[in-house]
């Protein structure tokens, strides 16, 4: 040692601040390199906040049921404060997203907010800014960053959390509970529930990734099956009942945007394929159980008849046998008993009697219960197919959506559209999705008329057309058939198909979804001259000459449909084949609806 100095350090590291334990593990989670983002330190306080898991011994209530040593979640007290925190950072969040990246790769739904919604459900403060953090969670990326593809993952995994705890999506639905019960008087925070609800709702069936190909199968399907089994779907449909009223006017577009990712990626053809193949698993169960009454029944009569016959054979022989055989003595009818008979001869042997008055003379009764294969068979028989469920939803669900929702939804957006595309305050997207929305529905109709199972109708039986008030098979869909929704279809088709091919301001899907709506309104005009009431036809009547009027001119739409035929080779590479199939389509009905109005006046017809 040195003399008169200092004693040196002891040997081994420095000592270290202590941490929070859950902080220090999201700041060793985040050693990767991400993009950097402002008040990091704050992020990693805030998220290691809300609360941890404890065990059941620790919790103040010893009256809880369950296992002493299970983990329940715990809320913090300052829990409400941080996620408000929460929701201001993630607002200060740019393109990179880097606060979303950080609270992904900790699983925060997963470990914090989907717990917080599952056993709060009762704090409506909790619940109400869990639900505002999980909105801006899964927002729609903005692609363009360099992190497109991470974002997108961890978007992907926020969704399949949220939607693997059913719990939490009910108890996110119970947040509308009071909103509603005080409409039409709703104050402004119940608005804004009802618009924080919608928006989440749409951005769960948005695909995470609008370039990813793979959303349109199983994934979506099952985003769409939990939507089904929380009942989210009843709440949507009363929702657009009431979009011509406050707060929910303001909402038509996500509403629009819900349901056409609900419908739009289902062909009308394989919902009503579904519906007949349910109709005919119903109507073989209801013949299957017709067949066995009948032959429980039947059986009964055979059974009572051959009791009947074999009582009255056993009357006869009794009978006969008492006239034959000695008196004996009075004994009770249902006496029974050994007896010895003596004959006077010695040498013959005594006869020994015997009688069982308990033992039936009926045949043994056949009360075989069914195996348990024939069991399993009938299960399966009421239990419709995997890949045939979703579709029989699909099916039973249009038909409520038709039935007062979907002629109010599409009408007021309708009013909105009107000003042009361009001019409206909607966005070309709420274009699109209101015209493919449009023909699904009109598609679906025209078939079900054809096929003989109405909509309107929901018994799948036609009234008989001679009666005055027999109600109209198209009802439901009068906010397509009309003059105005004609007017904007045609306009978006013109508009896009005198775009030059490679411009920017050009959308091929925009012109296919505007010329499919146009050839299914064409189509199903026809139809109800065929087959419509008389109202029916007197409408088609007066559309079919207000949209072909103008036809000598070269912006008619005889002349629009064979210019574009005539460009089509020449357009093969960017336009793909269906467009010319529905122009062939679309020109088909046109011509034949000219015939018609000019047989009925020679010389051309008067647009009335």
């Amino acid at each position: 040692g040195r003399e008169g100095g200092a004693s040196p350090p002891p040997a081994g590291p420095k000592p270290r601040k202590p941490r929070a334990p859950k902080a220090l593990q999201l700041a060793d989670r985040w050693a990767e390199r991400l993009p950097p983002i402002e008040d990091e330190d704050l992020l990693v306080t805030v998220a290691a906040g809300l609360g941890r898991r404890v065990l059941r011994r620790e919790v103040e209530d010893k009256l809880s049921l369950g296992s002493p040593d299970e983990e329940v979640y715990r809320r913090d007290p300052e829990c409400v404060e941080c996620l408000k925190d929460l929701q201001r950072l993630l607002r200060r969040d740019n393109a990179s997203r880097g606060a979303l990246l950080r609270l992904g790769r900790i699983r925060l739904v997963e470990t914090d907010l989907v717990p917080l919604l599952v056993h709060y459900p009762q704090e409506r403060d909790v619940a109400y800014n869990v639900l505002k953090v999980l909105t801006v969670l899964t927002m729609p990326l903005d692609l363009g960053s360099n992190t497109d593809q991470e974002q997108a993952e961890h978007l992907k995994a926020v969704k399949q959390e949220v939607l693997s705890a059913p719990d939490a999506l009910t108890n996110v639905l119970s947040l509308l509970a009071r909103p509603l019960a005080q409409h039409p008087r709703m104050t402004e925070e119940d608005s804004l529930t009802v618009q924080l609800v919608i928006v989440f709702v749409r951005n769960l069936l948005l695909p995470a990734d609008v370039e990813e190909p793979g959303w349109d199968g199983k994934e979506r399907e099952n985003v769409i099956q939990c939507l089904f089994d929380t009942n989210v779907v009843d709440l949507l449909v009363a929702a657009a009942q009431h979009t011509d009223e406050a707060p929910f006017k303001a909402e038509a577009p996500l509403l629009l945007d819900i349901f056409h990712e609900i419908f739009c990626g289902f062909q009308p053809e394989k919902l009503l394929e579904a519906a007949r193949a349910e109709r005919k698993v119903l109507q073989e169960i209801e013949e299957r159980d017709t067949r066995r009454r009948t032959e429980q029944v039947q059986q009964r009569e055979v059974e009572r008849a051959m009791a009947h016959s074999q009582l009255k054979n056993l009357l006869a022989a009794e009978k006969k046998q008492r006239g034959v055989a000695p008196r004996p003595g009075a004994r009770h009818s249902r006496f029974g008993g050994t007896y010895l008979r003596k004959y006077a001869d010695a040498t013959s042997r005594s006869m020994v009697v015997r009688d069982n008055p308990n033992k039936s003379t009926y045949t043994e009764l056949n009360h075989k219960r069914p195996s348990a294969r024939a069991q399993i068979a009938e299960e399966r028989l009421h239990t419709p197919r995997d890949s045939n469920k979703l579709l029989v939803r699909l099916w039973n669900y249009s038909k409520s959506f038709l039935d007062g929702s979907y002629d109010i939804l599409m009408d007021v957006l309708r009013s909105e559209l009107a000003h042009g595309l361009g001019v409206s305050r909607l966005e070309p997207n709420d274009f699109f999705n209101y015209i493919d929305l449009a023909h699904f529905f009109t598609r679906l109709t025209r078939l079900c008329v054809e096929d003989g199972d109405l909509p309107g109708n929901f018994g799948g039986v036609r009234e008989d057309d001679s009666l005055e008030n027999d109600p109209s098979p198209f009802r439901h869909i009068g906010a397509t058939l009309n003059l105005q929704t004609i007017t904007i279809t045609m306009n978006v088709w013109k508009s896009q198909a005198d775009l030059p091919p490679n411009g920017d301001m050009k959308d091929w899907d925009m012109q296919g979804a505007a010329l499919d709506l146009l050839k299914e309104v064409l189509l199903t005009l026809n139809l109800s001259i065929d087959v419509g009431t008389h109202d029916d036809r007197k409408a088609a009547d007066k559309l079919q000459r207000r949209v072909l009027y103008d036809d000598a001119r070269d912006t008619g739409l005889l002349a629009t449909l064979i210019a574009s035929l005539k460009v089509f080779p020449k357009l093969s590479k960017p336009q793909p084949l269906s467009h010319a199939n529905s122009m062939m389509e679309a020109l088909y009905a046109a011509i034949k609806t000219l015939e018609r109005l000019n047989e009925q006046e020679a010389g051309g017809f008067m647009v009335r």
